[in-house]
């Protein structure tokens, strides 16, 4: 081995090494903010106990109560593997995991868009943004009326254990079919990635699947027609097939012989009309996508041609039009649920990831080697935009850290 070649050895040992570091750092950051969070909103929501005591039936006795366990089953196995006797320590470690998952998925995503930076600030930017868009929120440092969290569409949720499982893995599952879409075949594996994360978003919670599905078709039968590529076909097979089998059964379960007897109702703008007024509808709506929609409009050249950004923008209107046009009931009567929402939710976190990632590919030559006099105008606003997101997101945190002395639902 030569002078040269070992010189370049160590250099890439320290790079990594470097990067291991920050994704240490990050994993005892999330662990350090997020464990005290799930631990004091636990008891005072209905959906953790829930959950958890649906995985105590399921491990038990054999019930089941929802048709997507796998929350449930990822509780159980945790209690297992780790031989914890309670099943609600399991369900806490797990809602962590998942906190820890979501962060180094984030963290990796990041890190191959700033390439042109040096290996520790690239390293530092990615922990840094991966942080930040965990905790992001609608902008409610402006918000119009007392509510921080009715009338938005909200990307980050503590209350809701399934939402926090479904994060990571519908980020998994939108990158693969971004990644088959680019190539110019379906191969064999590609395909069964993209069927085991469809089954498991689907059992996680179904609002993404219901997202994804009529995008996907809308995508491809757009690609087919231009590139001819009638292998894209197969990419729809893949994830058709394991989501209308579990969405099938999910329906039968919860609208047809379950125990819920639950109906899909139209009922337009009901959770975003009425609190606490319609008036609020649209500015509400804008603030909660400010800065994915600075970005598009900030790089409309580029951005109209970006395949992720727009199949990301195509499942956040459909999301968005499930959230204020759609309810589910019971006997002709609106249920109070709000289960609709999570299709927005999902769909808006997936468009604000894919937005960071473009916006920062856009800057990433500029903040390496030009002076900040140089950034064009686009940079500052996208960059004040997001800023009003994380500021919103610390104020939506900040009133969950100290649940344990705010009665629950007091700054719903």
């Amino acid at each position: 081995m030569t002078a040269t070649s070992r010189k370049i050895a160590v250099s890439g040992s320290n790079q990594r090494l470097v990067t291991l570091l920050v994704m240490l750092t990050l994993i005892v950051v999330v662990v350090g903010l997020f464990t005290p969070v799930v631990y004091y909103v636990m008891p005072q929501t209905l959906d953790y106990p829930w959950h958890i005591e649906s995985a105590r039936r399921i491990a038990e006795e054999g019930q089941y109560r929802l048709a997507h366990p796998a929350f449930q089953w990822l509780v159980i196995l945790v209690k297992q593997v780790l031989f914890i006797s309670d099943y609600t320590l399991a369900g806490h470690i797990t809602a962590v995991l998942c906190y820890v998952a979501l962060s180094l998925i984030l963290f990796g995503m990041l890190l191959r868009v700033l390439s042109s930076l040096s290996v520790e600030r690239r390293a530092v930017a990615s922990g840094l943004l991966a942080l930040g868009l965990m905790i992001a929120a609608p902008v409610t440092l402006f918000r119009p009326d007392t509510s921080f969290y009715w009338g938005y569409i909200f990307i980050t949720v503590y209350h809701n254990p399934t939402y926090i499982l479904l994060q990571p893995i519908a980020l998994l599952l939108f990158w693969q079919i971004i990644t088959i879409l680019r190539k110019e075949r379906v191969s064999v594996s590609d395909g069964a990635i993209v069927a085991v994360l469809t089954a498991l978003s689907t059992l996680s919670k179904p609002n993404y699947t219901v997202v994804l599905l009529p995008a996907l078709l809308l995508i491809v039968a757009s690609q087919v027609y231009r590139t001819r590529r009638m292998g894209l076909v197969w990419l729809v097979a893949y994830v058709f097939a394991p989501a209308v089998v579990i969405l099938a059964i999910q329906f039968n379960f919860n609208f047809t012989n379950g125990p819920r007897q639950a109906q899909i109702m139209l009922v337009p703008f009901h959770f975003f009309a009425n609190r606490p007024s319609p008036i609020w509808v649209l500015p509400k709506f804008i603030l909660s996508i400010l800065f994915p929609l600075c970005v598009y409009l900030g790089y409309w050249r580029s951005a109209r041609r970006d395949l992720p950004l727009n199949v990301a923008w195509l499942m956040f209107a459909i999301g968005a039009a499930y959230a204020y046009l759609l309810v589910e009931g019971s006997n002709g009567r609106v249920a109070g649920t709000g289960n609709w929402l999570w299709s927005a939710g999902i769909a808006s976190f997936v468009l604000f990831v894919t937005s960071t990632r473009f916006f920062f590919a856009q800057n990433q030559a500029r903040l390496a080697h030009s002076h900040p006099r140089a950034y064009p105008r686009a940079f500052w606003v996208g960059s004040a935009a997001l800023l009003l997101h994380l500021i919103g997101g610390v104020i939506w945190f900040s009133l969950y850290a100290p649940a344990w002395q705010i009665p629950w639902g007091q700054f719903w």
